[in-house]
Order: C-alpha cells, then structure tokens, then sequence
C-alpha cells in the first residue's frame, strides 16, 4: 500500500485529528484516490514528520489522525542560501523547485542592474505565496524535512550587507574569469562554514557590480568551463557542487 505525503502548517501531537487543507484535501481524495484508512505522512517542513491515517473523506475535507512521529531532523548546521537573480516565471520557479530538491535552506532572489524582470510589489504577495507552495510540493515529492525560506527581491547592496551581518561566506559565481578559482577548492577551504552562493543574470555582472564585489571583499569562483551558461543552470550546478561537500545535506 503506498503512503501519501501531506502538507500541514501545524506542530501536532499524537491522537490529534486534522482536517487537511482544500488543496491536500482534493489531492489526497480526488486526485491520488485514497481511501479510509490509507496511512498518510504530514510534513510541516520544519523537521518532522508524523505518520497518520485518513478517518474520513468527504467532497469538502479530508480528515487524518496522527498516529505517531515518523521521523525528526534538526536544522541543518550548515545553512546553504541560494541568492540568485530574479529571471522570467517559469524558470525562476523551476529553479524554486530544483534548489528545494538539491536542499537549499534558503532561496533569495535579487535584483541587480541586468534584470529584466519588472517586479510588481503589488502582485508580490500572491507571488510569493505561489513560490512557497511549489516549493512545499517539491519538498512532498523529494522527500526531504526542511522547507527553505523564500523572501521578496532584494536590491543587491541591500543583499551583500545583510548576508555580512548574518556570517555568510558569499561567494560570486564569475563565469570566463581567468583569476576566479574553482568553487570546489573553495569549499574545500570552508567545509563547515554557511556558505551564500551569488548568482548573476542572463547578461551578466555589471561593471559598477562587479567593483561592489571587490569593495565588500567577496569570494569569487568559477564553475570550471568556458561554456555561457543560463543564470538558472549556473545556479543549480553550483548548488549541487556545495550540497555534495556538504556532510548534512539532508
């Protein structure tokens, strides 16, 4: 019998009944077909993950009960941030749900002085929360614990001061720079330090960025071709290269 997993936004304790939300709910019942007494899984992406069983379905709801916790993780020790440039929607959502697969703890998107992506403050909130529920399905489906904070765009000077303060090593990814070293070796001079990882946009660092990044004394390294890469690949194959240098990549 296969075991559904389910979204909750809540700390339950044993013998606890929920009612799924109207999105799980029609998932669960009409989409995946299960019925009373199926086991189900509920993650809240803060670590846990508690066994249950559907008690009763309806067209409205379904309603499981927690049998018991199934599994518990801390946070990982290492934070891993994504901050790359905001791109068009279907690909910067791709990459939402790529980067939760690979486990990053967190995902920040910039904006920088090639971005050609105009972002509307006033359709943000919907974005956001649309951002945040795929990557909620990304993490049911790769079945990791932790869910990473997705934030609004930030300006780029506004980004680099903040990751300062929180103790970030920031490193720029700097395609085709001859004096760039590879980000593996960097990483194997830091194998426990949060590391953020800078991501440019399709055309590229500007000049006046560029000069931002020496100036605040960032590390810059290289993915190690010569190939021009999407904003996006470049993202995850970085992405990939730390989380498999990373002990606790769960």
């Amino acid at each position: 019998m296969r075991t559904y997993r389910c979204w909750i936004d809540a700390e339950p304790e044993v013998g606890d009944v929920i009612t799924l939300s109207p999105e799980e709910s029609r998932h669960l019942g009409t989409v995946r077909r299960a019925s009373v007494g199926d086991p189900v899984l509920l993650l809240n992406g803060r670590g846990n993950q508690w066994s249950a069983e559907v008690i009763e379905l309806s067209k409205k709801a379904v309603r499981v009960k927690v049998t018991g916790l199934d599994e518990s993780l801390p946070r990982p020790l290492r934070e891993v941030l994504l901050c790359c440039a905001l791109t068009r929607t279907g690909a910067f959502e791709d990459l939402i749900e790529r980067s939760v697969e690979l486990g990053a703890t967190a995902i920040r998107s910039v904006i920088t002085e090639r971005t050609v992506v105009n972002w509307d403050t006033r359709k943000a909130p919907a974005k956001l929360e649309r951002w945040n529920r795929l990557a909620a399905e990304s993490l049911k489906q790769c079945e990791r614990l932790w869910l990473p904070g997705i934030e609004a765009p930030a300006r780029l000077a506004d980004l680099i001061h903040g990751l300062a303060v929180e103790g970030f090593l920031t490193i720029v990814l700097a395609e085709r720079s001859s004096d760039a070293p590879p980000l593996v070796q960097i990483l194997e001079a830091a194998p426990q330090q949060s590391i953020a990882l800078l991501v440019g946009p399709e055309g590229g660092w500007s000049d006046g960025e560029l000069a931002l990044f020496a100036e605040s004394n960032l590390q810059r390294a290289s993915l190690g071709t010569d190939a021009v890469l999407r904003s996006e690949t470049a993202a995850l194959a970085a992405l990939a290269m730390v989380m498999a240098s990373n002990p606790q990549s769960n």
